[in-house]
């Protein structure tokens, strides 16, 4: 089952693009949530880019080490 449904309270997504048998059948999911009063989209960029620019690639990792 693909798509979204909701019990009034929470959105539950299943936005799997393949199908049982790892084969791609479905297009992407898209929802826009709204930003709270007083912030802004590049706000939340910026936030987002912060956290994600702290974690190490696997490049970053010493993969020869035991």
């Amino acid at each position: 089952m693909h798509g979204a449904t909701s019990n009034g309270y929470t959105t539950f997504v299943n936005a799997a693009i393949c199908d049982h048998k790892l084969r791609i059948d479905h297009g992407p999911i898209i929802f826009d949530i709204p930003v709270p009063y007083g912030h802004s989209k590049t706000e939340s960029e910026q936030s987002i880019s912060d956290t994600t620019s702290s974690v190490p690639s696997e490049e970053d990792s010493d993969s020869g080490s035991t």
